[in-house]
């Protein structure tokens, strides 16, 4: 069963010689992701990215340090694809 979650999205930036962060991006997305409880959290999700442009798209793929937050708890991508299909793993 695909679900359909809202995942923020944040990756490191360089300002003016010093890191920083991004601005947050909330990225719908569709996934098999179903929590079984609230503080369940599972070492892969795989999913897709919904809405999103080709010139985010572009950044998330060639950005470093792209943090991906799913209900608080860190995840970074192990796969990003063209076609926006995407395989999370649990970063903590």
């Amino acid at each position: 069963m695909r679900m359909k979650h809202t995942f923020c999205i944040t990756h490191e930036i360089d300002i003016a010689g010093q890191r920083g962060l991004s601005d947050i991006l909330a990225i719908e997305t569709e996934t098999d992701f179903v929590p079984e409880s609230p503080t369940f959290f599972p070492k892969l999700i795989a999913g897709r990215l919904l809405g999103l442009s080709d010139d985010c798209l572009a950044r998330l793929r060639f950005a470093s340090g792209v943090v991906v937050y799913v209900n608080t708890r860190r995840y970074i991508f192990e796969i990003l694809e063209q076609d926006r299909g995407f395989s999370l793993r649990r970063d903590w």
